[in-house]
């Protein structure tokens, strides 16, 4: 809806609401206004440079409409947040909210049907100011916190390059027919492949050269003397001129991205340490299983001030490992993923959920959750990591803002307290029967009498099998 535009009297305004629609260089500013009778109206329409004088332009226009109730603009990328804290230092009283809000949120409705321009958004921003069941606040934070934030992203997408320069180099190895499995991720092979490249030599060469000079400096060759064995027909390997002219490009990129990719990493890590309250949070999340020290300073980073979260449920939607939920009549289905989240915290955490499926040592709650999830409840792949990094955003909740100590193994003792606890209730004892502790004697008894048949499957398989057999013998007990 359209707010008339006419100039009200001072005596007939309850309030001030202010809508900006931030760009590059310019801001489209537009003031409404709401009288005693409930209409709102639209007083002032104005645009101002992003610069030092213009802001401080805009805040002396915006001292004529008193009082101000709010200010209300899009999270823009990095545009906004200059606008945002320039306001806020400005209006520190607390009768004034500056709102910074996630475009998706905003109606586009509220702009007139057919017409889309900056002083049309900023006036739909200022009507909808005044509506203040209809504002939900995106988090900014100072500019500590957005640093913070852009060095851990800015690790990542280097993360994200490297992967790009292996691939590129593999294609070309591939492309003359090299086929051997470097493996970029090593040092050795690193240290090879500079070799192999700054000569023009056989692959078995670059071996020797290697291999003579860790001899020379005293380090250990065992590895180079292996691998140079496992040669076979790509020992006598030329790399093409061109090719090794293309691929010496490539490596000095990957080495640079990759010493970059541990430099944001560091600096990272050591902002995060400078400040006491960030430094026992890392801590505490590095005692959860499957979080290290990169998902530990993503899972900060991202989440700013983790006291704002009313509840784990909230830290989960803005994690975006919910799905949404589409309801009418009796009729409720989950679909997919939310688009109002952080994929930042979301990639974390399916990663954390994919390592806790496939880890063999079920020694913790995550572990022994993820395993009931994907391999009991056979759910699908995808849908079970989600289930997981549910329970993971639950974990953190309670780790961060709960300052709960994290147990890796209190819902199994909870579990196993219950199980004594309705054991004692229903039988009056926690021995077991006759019939059963006989049959384990029977069963140990083959075990130790028949031990030189059985190997390590068999014996695996027998033992699975009678802890069965007594689980039965346990329950035909109780029938009887």
């Amino acid at each position: 809806m359209r707010p008339r535009r006419i100039s009200p009297s001072p005596d007939q305004v309850v309030r001030y609401g202010v809508g900006l629609d931030v760009h590059k260089h310019v801001l489209a500013c537009c003031v409404s206004a709401q009288i005693r009778t409930g209409e709102i109206i639209a007083v002032k329409i104005h645009s101002f440079r992003v610069s030092p004088a213009g802001l401080h332009e805009f805040t002396n226009f915006l001292q004529k409409f008193r009082p101000l109730h709010c200010c209300l603009m899009e999270c823009t990328g990095v545009y906004h947040i200059p606008v945002y804290h320039h306001l806020q230092k400005c209006y520190q009283d607390t009768t004034t909210r500056i709102i910074a809000m996630n475009p998706l949120l905003l109606n586009r409705r509220l702009t007139d049907l057919g017409t889309k321009e900056d002083k049309a958004d900023a006036r739909g921003l200022a009507s909808l100011s005044l509506y203040d069941q209809l504002l939900r606040p995106s988090y900014v934070g100072d500019l500590a916190f957005i640093r913070l934030r852009d060095s851990i992203r800015s690790y990542h997408r280097t993360r994200i390059k490297t992967t790009q320069l292996i691939n590129r180099m593999k294609a070309l190895l591939d492309g003359e027919n090299l086929k051997y499995a470097f493996n970029f991720k090593k040092e050795w092979v690193l240290k090879l492949l500079d070799c192999f490249l700054s000569h023009d030599c056989t692959l078995e060469e670059a071996f020797q050269k290697r291999i003579a000079s860790q001899t020379e400096h005293g380090r250990s060759i065992t590895i180079l003397e292996m691998q140079c064995n496992t040669l076979g027909e790509y020992a006598t390997f030329r790399l093409n001129p061109r090719t090794r002219f293309l691929l010496s490009l490539r490596f000095g990129e990957y080495l640079y991205v990759d010493t970059l990719a541990a430099r944001y990493l560091q600096e990272t890590e050591k902002w995060v340490l400078q400040h006491s309250g960030l430094a026992d949070a890392y801590v505490k999340l590095r005692q959860i299983p499957a979080m290290g020290s990169v998902a530990a300073l993503t899972t900060l980073a991202e989440l700013g001030d983790y006291f704002r979260f009313a509840s784990w449920k909230a830290l989960a939607k803005y994690s975006g490992v919910t799905p949404t939920i589409a309801q009418s009549g009796e009729q409720k289905s989950k679909g997919h993923i939310n688009r109002f989240t952080n994929p930042h915290l979301r990639r974390v955490f399916v990663q954390m959920a994919g390592i806790l499926i496939n880890i063999s040592k079920k020694d913790n709650d995550l572990a022994r959750f993820a395993a009931l999830q994907y391999k009991q409840k056979q759910l699908p792949y995808k849908k079970a990591m989600v289930k997981i990094a549910n329970k993971i955003a639950k974990t953190v909740y309670n780790v961060l803002v709960l300052d709960v100590p994290y147990d890796p193994n209190h819902e199994y003792t909870l579990k196993r307290q219950k199980k004594v606890k309705l054991t004692l209730k229903t039988k009056n004892t926690l021995l077991e029967p006759m019939r059963t502790r006989a049959l384990r004697r029977d069963i140990q008894g083959f075990l130790v009498t028949n031990s030189q048949y059985l190997n390590s499957t068999s014996r695996y398989h027998l033992v699975s099998g009678f802890q069965r057999l007594i689980k039965k013998s346990k329950w035909t007990d109780e029938l009887d």
